[in-house]
């Protein structure tokens, strides 16, 4: 019975997802990486670190949640790092992709 419970509401979750845009600085420069991935259940914080290139520096970072509510979504530019947090109340299930742009560091 608890196994039909979760299905159901993960389905749910799914179902009436809306996607939420995130965005941090300015869109210029060249597509460093590209990361998508999906967040579990009860699953509160997820930290992605980004893959960016030596030389390089994140000028800009687009990340788009697929969730049921969104949650807040902070880039920490000194390990370029995307944290998604949810509230306890929420439902976590959900899928992400990240864009990051930037320059060479000359």
């Amino acid at each position: 019975m608890v196994e039909k419970l979760i299905c159901l509401v993960v389905f749910i979750g799914v179902v009436a997802g809306e996607k939420y845009v995130f965005e941090f600085g300015i869109d210029q420069g060249l597509v460093l990486c590209s990361e998508a991935g999906n967040v579990g259940a009860f699953e509160y914080n997820k930290k992605i670190n980004l893959p960016i290139p030596m030389g390089t520096k994140v000028t800009y970072v687009k990340v788009i949640v697929d969730a049921f509510a969104p949650p807040k979504v902070e880039f920490d530019s000194t390990y370029n790092q995307v944290k998604l947090k949810y509230s306890l109340l929420q439902i976590t299930f959900s899928s992400y992709q990240i864009i990051a742009k930037g320059a060479s560091i000359v």
